[in-house]
């Protein structure tokens, strides 16, 4: 069976096409990617633009493409922060689905967490870690021992929201900024923001 998972995230998207068993087990056959840049601005305005929503839907639709051509019955297409936090992010999503027939499922940033950990446990297979995804909008961490996650949490500090958030106009940083960093950051648990303990 073909399997197809559509990763968008926000700074990019992902396709990956797996052949997958009857006994559960896959492999990757295909993979195909894009800096769309979907949050760009987000962390000033909390919407999704306009240039940044058509970018994205453009390489859904060749991401469509890709599958009807491969013949793939089922996709898990889902969202991540970019869509999760943006007060346009439901709007959008049924805008791509009218243009691209794909029906996202938004993942709460605990679940992305927990997914991204599941997701490298296949390959690093060490028991007692403490786990960082680093992605353009949130920082996912996982602590585990022996196999058994214990903490989790997602925060919004990835990559790309923080150099739009706190460089200057030259693209550089200064010490000046980590208090702005910190507010961000105590912002978080104020608004509900936790260590979850499993």
């Amino acid at each position: 069976m073909k399997v197809s998972v559509i990763d968008l995230g926000f700074n990019s998207a992902k396709l990956v096409n797996y052949y997958v068993d009857h006994n559960g087990s896959y492999k990757a056959f295909q993979q195909e990617g894009a800096k769309v840049r979907l949050g760009q601005d987000l962390a000033q305005t909390g919407i999704l633009a306009q240039e940044p929503m058509k970018r994205t839907i453009d390489i859904l639709r060749l991401f469509q493409d890709i599958v009807d051509f491969q013949s793939i019955k089922h996709v898990v297409p889902v969202a991540t922060s970019a869509v999760r936090e943006a007060t346009n992010g439901t709007g959008f999503l049924e805008q791509v689905f009218q243009e691209t027939g794909l029906r996202f499922r938004v993942l709460s940033g605990k679940e992305e967490a927990l997914y991204s950990y599941l997701g490298a446990l296949q390959s690093t297979c060490i028991p007692t870690a403490l786990f960082f995804d680093l992605g353009g909008g949130s920082l996912e961490l996982v602590y585990t021992e022996n196999f058994k996650i214990k903490k989790f949490i997602s925060l919004p500090l990835g990559g790309l929201r923080l150099s739009q958030t706190f460089r200057d106009s030259d693209g550089a940083f200064f010490k000046k900024t980590i208090p702005k960093w910190k507010d961000m950051y105590l912002r978080h648990f104020q608004t509900g923001g936790d260590l979850t303990l499993v």
